[in-house]
């Protein structure tokens, strides 16, 4: 499913009005994020399908701007609905994750969620904790259960989360496992240590070593990673 996006009028107005903008950009920016927060809230709540994913898509996409108890409550209570679409909840939990809710109630909701017996769910669930970040330690043991998970994306979610929330050693050696492991997980696993950017010796050997991996995707993944972390320690050390 791929999602049409829209643009309110009064965006194209304000573009193309650059003395209005030049005026008072704060506040047109602030009241168009708190008009299509509330509209894309309504469509939470649409009996169609397809407004509720693309609606807690587009609150993510808009970021921490959007949170509010009003949004992440109702995201939050799409996770938790069992009868809701897989995709309707995995956005969900993706959303949270975006807009960064770091409510002791969302972050229960979505460790939870790591228990679903829908592996897009969990996945989305560790991906949420793990943009949440430290503030969602208290979920560290939960993921570190997701280790063991039968899905391979699920895992490295799970050990990606861990190392973001808490630097932990035992999700570097997760990740450095899961390259060894199956053509998915490996692929998964060099776009996280990518996305992670850990300069480390063993993490520098071990992307190296699948460079010669016999999938090409594989490869070109630890390609990308090792661009990756060597582009951010250089710039460190400037």
């Amino acid at each position: 499913m791929k999602p049409r996006y829209c643009v309110h009028f009064s965006l194209v107005l304000l573009a193309f009005s650059p003395l209005a903008w030049a005026a008072h950009p704060s506040n047109e920016l602030r009241d168009s994020v708190a008009i299509r927060t509330e509209r894309l809230l309504d469509d939470l709540a649409s009996d169609d399908v397809r407004n509720r994913w693309y609606a807690a898509y587009r609150l993510g996409q808009i970021g921490p701007e959007a949170k509010s108890p009003s949004v992440v409550g109702a995201l939050t209570r799409i996770l938790e609905n069992r009868t809701d679409h897989e995709y309707v909840r995995d956005m969900a939990a993706w959303s949270l994750g975006r807009i960064q809710a770091s409510t002791p109630e969302a972050i229960s909701t979505l460790e939870t969620a790591l228990q679903s017996t829908l592996p897009s769910v969990r996945r989305a669930a560790a991906e949420a904790l793990g943009a949440i970040g430290p503030p969602a330690k208290t979920a560290v043991s939960s993921l570190t259960e997701v280790l063991g998970d039968k899905d391979p994306v699920a895992r490295v979610r799970a050990a990606e989360a861990i190392w973001k929330i808490a630097l932990s050693a035992e999700a570097k050696t997760a990740l450095l496992g899961a390259l060894g492991a199956s053509e998915r997980e490996a692929f998964e696993a060099a776009l996280a240590l990518g996305r992670l950017r850990v300069h480390s010796d063993d993490v520098v050997e071990a992307l190296t070593a699948v460079l010669k991996h016999r999938s090409g995707d594989v490869r070109r993944a630890a390609k990308r990673a090792l661009r990756q972390i060597e582009t951010t320690h250089a710039t460190d050390n400037r």
